[in-house]
């Protein structure tokens, strides 16, 4: 069951809080917020081929989420019963070639100058604030959605802990308890384990499909890279609404 994806990999059954949008976001901010979160999930985000299955994943529970959200008769559906069609999943190629349409190719230099200039800035720093009250300051739930680079983990939590110093955040049971030595331990044991399932999934699709097959697969995903930020989720979305005006506008003459 689609929920029951959802619940298991993003520790919620709610597709607006999925994408980190309001029930009344409109489809622009839908559509923003998509880009933002299937970003951070692209299969290309990971460092390395065995990562990528895990990513595709959610890549594909993020992609569905969005195109339920952004039909008004399936999104009608959804907030009258809270369920979904069971019947329409996407499939990693679907999920891809929608994001493709979508958005424009993400370039290294892009991924490069968002995190010069996200790391460390007034806008990561809100983002957390945001996920730390949003969650109570659950850093199981914070890491799947906040933006980080692969190794950033301690420094988040130094910076939440200094904001708690400065009275910007409230101490939390949630926070002492998800921050032990033994929950950061816990979190590695399972990114640990969840790399080397990828790596036997990979391995079989290795032995059944060939080499050159496999290579392929992931040669695939590599045209649009990575990383979501608002900056360039904002321009995108109002490119894209221009564009859609402008073919209106064409139609109508």
């Amino acid at each position: 069951m689609f929920l029951d994806e959802c619940k298991e990999h993003f520790d919620t059954e709610c597709l607006y809080e999925l994408l980190n949008i309001e029930q009344s976001a409109t489809q622009a901010q839908v559509k923003k917020a998509y880009y933002k979160v299937s970003m951070k999930w692209h299969p290309d985000r990971a460092d390395d081929a065995e990562a990528k299955t895990a990513h595709t994943v959610k890549f594909q529970i993020v992609s569905r989420a969005y195109t339920i959200l952004s039909d008004k008769a399936k999104r009608k559906a959804y907030d009258e019963t809270g369920s979904v069609d069971e019947e329409n999943a996407l499939l990693d190629e679907d999920a891809i070639n929608l994001w493709r349409k979508m958005f424009k190719k993400v370039t290294e230099e892009d991924i490069k100058n968002f995190y010069d200039n996200y790391r460390g800035s007034e806008e990561e720093k809100t983002d957390i604030i945001h996920y730390y009250n949003l969650f109570k300051g659950d850093m199981n739930k914070i890491l799947i959605h906040v933006i980080l680079e692969a190794g950033q983990e301690e420094r988040v939590i130094q910076l939440i802990r200094q904001l708690i110093e400065e009275g910007q955040l409230k101490s939390t049971a949630k926070f002492k308890a998800t921050t032990s030595k033994a929950s950061v331990a816990g979190r590695k044991r399972r990114a640990d384990k969840e790399a080397k399932e990828a790596e036997e999934m990979l391995e079989e699709m290795k032995q059944k499909e060939g080499e050159s097959s496999l290579e392929q697969m992931i040669l695939a995903r590599q045209a649009d890279r990575e990383k979501v930020f608002d900056a360039i989720a904002d321009k995108y979305t109002k490119l894209s609404q221009k564009e859609t005006k402008s073919k209106k506008s064409k139609k109508g003459k």
